[in-house]
């Protein structure tokens, strides 16, 4: 028997239909789910953070008669953190976020969206300095169509210095 919807058929990761059925993924992961009007209204998803870190979460899909929603929720304090909404096929969200567990919510908002989940954290603990004094940094730049990376390369920022050497005209500069 197909289901009220006709041929929008549930993913694998339902039932995730609410915040206590919620599907625990890692902070940093890929996923392609689908939400079908006649019977999954919403997907929710939960990770924890073991340390604090820049995340970014995107949430990619077909524009055209498709949309959703975009919602980023502390599960320890129950208060939501951000919400994206009304764009043209993707909604995004970037925190600095403490230790701790949070859900998102990916909500239906018009046709039978299959859409990609894509999490990434990036700590922001600073490495331990060898005994020469050097060390590396992580440059993040947010890129929307390629995810992230360290764009330090292609924005001509060099990541490696001395941390007690002081920086002179034509040195590398930080991020």
């Amino acid at each position: 028997m197909d289901p009220p919807g006709g041929d929008c058929l549930l993913d694998l990761y339902d039932p995730n239909d609410s915040p206590e059925a919620a599907t625990p993924i890692n902070a940093t992961i890929t996923r392609t789910a689908r939400l079908c009007a006649w019977d999954d209204e919403a997907d929710w998803w939960t990770f924890t953070l073991t340390e604090r870190s820049y995340v970014g979460i995107e949430v990619r899909f077909t524009k055209n008669a498709q949309d959703v929603a975009l919602e980023l929720w502390d599960q320890g304090s129950s208060a939501m953190i951000g919400r994206s909404e009304g764009g043209a096929e993707i909604q995004v969200i970037h925190e600095l976020l403490e230790r701790g567990t949070y859900t998102i919510l990916v909500e239906r908002v018009a046709g039978n969206p299959t859409y990609t989940l894509e999490t990434y954290a990036l700590s922001t603990a600073t490495p331990y300095a060898p005994p020469d004094g050097a060390t590396r940094v992580f440059c993040p730049r947010f890129d929307l169509d390629d995810g992230y990376t360290d764009a330090a390369a292609k924005a001509g920022v060099f990541e490696d210095y001395g941390l007690g050497t002081r920086r002179t005209a034509g040195s590398p500069t930080a991020c």
